[in-house]
């Protein structure tokens, strides 16, 4: 869910459809779906208010400023921020690889996807993109398999990227630019992978930083809590 609201299938703003609804899109109990919902509003993707519905919050509304986070919460953002951290080990050469060795129709719509989110001023939403693509259009199947879990498993931190002023404003929200996308239509993609893996290595420490001001470590103890 937090996937189709960076993807804007649920609009920021907008009320998701009921939790029977929901329940029945994506095949699980209704009960399931309320503590979905629940842990949604825990990280402050949304919020619920009584006898309106479920809202998906805004980008200038800033989460998790020290609130207390619920054990399972805690466990998966350091799960998150480990894959995070292998991302940021490994991602320029298999961005690399993969624009090197992907179709040109596929190259094409990548570029086309991440020109939409710069027009759109969705900075953060670009680092997912990236990774999906990945996980698609790699010519290795292991990558694929390691980059779509990572994609899934990173969507915990994706909200702390989207609803951040120190990442949604200035010069360090911007994984991209439109000088880097001419670097992609260039066949230029050693640069552009670069890039990519500069801008999520300087923006990787803040993450890690503010995540440990909530209780939240890169560690395994914490996974087993």
């Amino acid at each position: 869910m937090i996937q189709k609201i960076n993807e804007g299938i649920y609009p920021e703003g907008s009320f998701l459809p009921s939790a029977s609804a929901l329940a029945q899109n994506y095949g699980v109990s209704v009960m399931t779906m309320r503590r979905t919902i629940r842990l949604l509003n825990e990280i402050s993707v949304t919020k619920t208010y009584n006898g309106r519905g479920t809202q998906v919050s805004t980008m200038n509304e800033e989460p998790l400023k020290g609130e207390k986070l619920s054990p399972e919460i805690m466990r998966n953002m350091s799960l998150s921020l480990q894959g995070l951290h292998l991302v940021c080990l490994t991602c320029g050469e298999v961005m690399r690889d993969t624009l090197a060795n992907a179709e040109p129709a596929d190259r094409y719509a990548f570029i086309q996807r991440l020109e939409g989110l710069l027009e759109n001023k969705r900075p953060s939403n670009i680092l997912p993109a990236c990774l999906n693509f990945i996980s698609e259009k790699s010519r290795l199947a292991y990558v694929r398999t390691v980059y779509a879990n990572l994609y899934e498993l990173s969507a915990w931190t994706f909200p702390l990227l989207s609803y951040s002023h120190d990442l949604g404003g200035g010069e360090r929200s911007k994984y991209l630019s439109k000088e880097s996308l001419n670097l992609l239509r260039s066949g230029r993609f050693g640069e552009f992978a670069d890039i990519f893996h500069k801008k999520l290595s300087q923006d990787f420490p803040w993450l890690q930083k503010h995540l440990a001001q909530l209780g939240v470590k890169d560690s395994l103890e914490m996974c087993r809590m």
